[in-house]
């Protein structure tokens, strides 16, 4: 794992972590250039899990999930999408957009109407 990471860092980040590691706030607290890595090398993979965790689970929907779980038909959905109604995020290197199923629901909840929320 610490080649993995080493790999990954940029050669900036390595020099400032060497830097730091041999720094009299590294040194107070016992750290050496291996226990950096070896603790940057956790925060990669916590972050890692985390990212891949939040893309597999349901917090990401297509248009076609988007526009089931809003009850409306996928063109509505792009219309309103286009017409900057509902927040959306693309998809890197390719033409999928993706929606958060939190937002979605948070418009549904802001559109309420009736005399019981005063409108």
């Amino acid at each position: 794992m610490r080649k993995r990471i080493t790999k990954l860092l940029s050669p900036m980040m390595l020099s400032y972590i060497r830097h730091y590691s041999g720094s009299a706030l590294a040194a107070s607290n016992g750290l050496n250039i291996n226990q950096l890595l070896d603790f940057s090398s956790l925060q990669f993979s916590a972050i890692n899990t985390f990212v891949h965790s939040s893309l597999t689970s349901k917090e990401w929907l297509t248009s076609e999930e988007a526009s089931e779980y809003l009850g409306i038909p996928v063109e509505s959905l792009r219309n309103m999408t286009s017409n900057g109604k509902i927040p959306y995020y693309k998809v890197p290197g390719t033409r999928s957009n993706r929606y958060r199923q939190a937002e979605l629901r948070e418009l549904l909840l802001q559109s309420r109407k009736g005399e019981a929320y005063g409108n």
